[in-house]
């Protein structure tokens, strides 16, 4: 079964928090659901077959009208999961450099497949999730807004990501922006 560090559901926590609804989100999750949110610390592993209920129930209730909820909660919670002194390390450098690190850090957050940066051009570039054929959907959809919300934060324009989900043992997103 694979398994995710725990920074996820603590950067959703912190979000929930900020926007008042954190209550409403506890009351909404089931019991097993609700004390794997209050147990779960960032260092701690947790299976992916988990997490569905508190991404969703978080995105539904962050953005209730809106079909890319979970791209939504992704990019919020990006900033989220980087924070103080690298948010400054990210206006630096360019945004192949930026995703070439996001990829490399995915073996410290989850410890199944492996993330690469692949077909990097002038303002594009793939990234690619290999070994890791069980993803689920969910995962997948939140991952599209995540990678945008840390090219956000370089201050790249525009961003534009695509799936491409045709290959589950190379999930890819391929990401472009002005």
């Amino acid at each position: 079964m694979a398994k995710y560090k725990g920074s996820g559901i603590d950067a959703i926590g912190k979000i929930m928090q900020k926007r008042g609804l954190e209550q409403t989100f506890l009351e909404k999750l089931s019991p097993s659901d609700r004390e794997l949110y209050t147990r779960s610390l960032p260092v701690s592993w947790i299976p992916v077959q988990e997490d569905p209920e508190d991404m969703g129930v978080a995105a539904e209730l962050l953005f209730p009208d809106n079909p890319l909820q979970l791209q939504h909660l992704g990019i919020l919670s990006a900033p989220e999961q980087i924070q103080g002194i690298y948010q400054i390390f990210f206006k630096i450098p360019t945004v192949a450099f930026i995703m070439k690190r996001v990829a490399q850090v995915w073996r410290f957050n989850f410890d199944t497949g492996q993330a690469m940066v692949e077909n990097v051009q002038n303002q594009s570039l793939e990234i690619v999730i290999k070994d890791f054929p069980d993803l689920p959907a969910y995962l997948r959809e939140f991952l599209c807004g995540y990678y945008m919300g840390v090219i956000e934060i370089t201050g790249a324009k525009n961003l534009r990501v695509t799936k491409h989900e045709k290959d589950p043992q190379a999930w890819r997103w391929m990401i472009q922006w002005d």
